[in-house]
């Protein structure tokens, strides 16, 4: 059974179930809410994308070694020979690859050819020669540019800005998903509010109706009033318990959809404490106002927006794939060569008694292009799907904007007459009960206007609660919650 704990007209009723107010609602909610944290894991993953999108233009620093044995056989001019000897060797290298389509890199080499022995076969005769220790050193520098495709560095950065892009799209997916949940538990602690009332005020409704059989009977019994009315009071009493079990149906639905949103288990007894307070009815709301706020502030519209940016880059990437491949490549390097000390062979290198150099150009293209006109082909009509999406998400949060807030004006005036309603209903009990006091009314027609004053205090209830969820709802067009 649910237990009570309502704000009506001001005063609370004290129940067994969990306290939860309006504020502490908000904070389980973004601590607990299983949609809040897919979107922040989501933020997590888009900013590790974007981190390894950068590490692709990290430099690259590798180190080699290796040994290699080698027995061979062959021929040169007259002589037969067999050699016999090993290589040792290591090396390292430091490249990378620039944002500006340039490539450099750094490799330096060392080897050593330990004694190795010759051995000769002339007409018949035999000879061997030993060959000393043997150090070989290699310095190069390397340099690539591309002139055409790939010179941009807006280009060559596309995969960075897609990651970029990804990670504040999923801060903007964050942010939205925020706007959203704050609204859906705004409304639904405004619902369960508004459903204790409904609950409260069926129980009163079965208290009265037992009350007011009790009266009947008794003026039954003293003859005073026919059978019938008493068939009357049974009928509207089966009435009042049939309304009670729906209204306590609507309240334990209630409590289950806001404990799904704070991320609680269903079943939990969730009891609002937070009154829906007085309401300001002089404020006057502007719609060309709200609608301005909607459409510099909408979540949702940011997003779109977001995607737009996004589309027109991807096509101006597409526009640069058309270009061929032009590169142009230009290497220089020392080298070192002596026997005996591997110092030796280090001077010679550093004395660039050895140079080498290399200059060249490279071009390449794809015949018929197909892919780069394609592709740029399909980023054109994404762009155009992007404007178009755009355009239509500004005119419908304008409308939308527009239609909350004329509807936040509506609950307004609700409330407004839900207070005259129970105004009214006061005045007239208390008019009844000064009736009673002198004789010309009688406790069922006390009892009724009870229950008609309950009915009023019931529907004010449900007249701030609305008006609560309307301007949450224009708020969260508006993205301020």
């Amino acid at each position: 059974m649910i237990g009570l704990l309502l704000w009506i007209g001001g005063s609370q009723a004290e129940t067994l179930g969990r306290d939860l107010s309006y504020e502490a609602a908000l904070e389980d909610a973004l601590s607990h809410n299983a949609t809040l944290q897919i979107a922040e894991a989501g933020a997590r993953a888009a900013e590790g994308s974007l981190t390894a999108a950068k590490g692709t233009w990290d430099p690259l620093l590798g180190a080699e070694g290796w040994y290699a044995p080698t027995v061979s056989e062959g021929r040169s001019q007259s002589a037969q020979y067999r050699l016999d000897m090993s290589t040792f060797g290591v090396g390292t290298d430091l490249s990378q690859q620039l944002p500006s389509g340039t490539g450099v890199s750094l490799n330096w080499r060392a080897t050593r050819i330990p004694s190795s022995t010759y051995d000769f076969s002339v007409v018949g005769q035999e000879f061997s020669e030993e060959v000393p220790n043997t150090y070989t050193t290699e310095l190069t520098a390397s340099l690539s540019q591309k002139l055409l495709e790939g010179h941009k560095m807006a280009y060559n950065l596309q995969q960075v800005r897609r990651a970029d892009h990804g990670w504040v799209r999923a801060q903007a997916e964050l942010v939205s998903a925020r706007q959203k949940v704050v609204a859906q538990v705004a409304v639904g602690y405004w619902d369960l509010v508004a459903a204790r009332s409904a609950l409260e005020s069926a129980r009163r409704s079965i208290a009265v109706a037992e009350e007011e059989q009790r009266v009947v009977r008794a003026l039954v019994e003293a003859g005073t009033l026919a059978q019938v009315d008493l068939t009357r009071v049974a009928a509207a009493l089966a009435q009042a318990h049939l309304e009670g079990i729906q209204a306590e149906h609507t309240a334990v639905a209630a409590s289950d959809s806001l404990a799904l949103l704070l991320g609680r288990e269903p079943g939990e007894d969730l009891v609002p404490t937070s009154p829906p307070g007085e309401v300001p009815l002089g404020l006057d709301l502007h719609v060309e106002r709200a609608v301005a706020a909607a459409l510099s502030g909408n979540p949702d519209l940011a997003l779109a927006r977001m995607d737009l940016e996004a589309a027109e880059l991807e096509v101006d990437w597409a526009r640069h794939a058309l270009l061929p491949e032009l590169t142009a490549t230009g290497t220089f390097g020392v080298s070192g060569y002596e026997e005996g000390e591997f110092s030796a062979a280090m001077q010679e290198l550093f004395s660039r008694a050895l140079p080498s150099h290399y200059l060249g150009l490279q071009v390449s293209a794809p015949v018929g292009n197909r892919a780069a006109r394609g592709t740029l082909q399909a980023q054109m009509a994404q762009l155009e799907i992007a404007r178009r999406s755009v355009e239509q998400q500004e005119r419908t949060v304008a409308s939308e904007a527009a239609a909350q807030a004329r509807i936040v004006g509506s609950a307004r005036r609700q409330v407004e007459l839900a207070e005259l309603n129970l105004n009214l209903a006061e005045e007239t009990l208390a008019a009844e009960k000064a009736r009673q006091a002198v004789g010309r009314a009688i406790q069922k027609d006390v009892l009724e206007v009870q229950q008609a004053r309950a009915r009023a205090e019931v529907s004010l209830v449900e007249a701030r609660t609305g008006y609560r969820k309307a301007l949450v709802s224009l708020e969260a067009l508006q993205g301020r919650l």
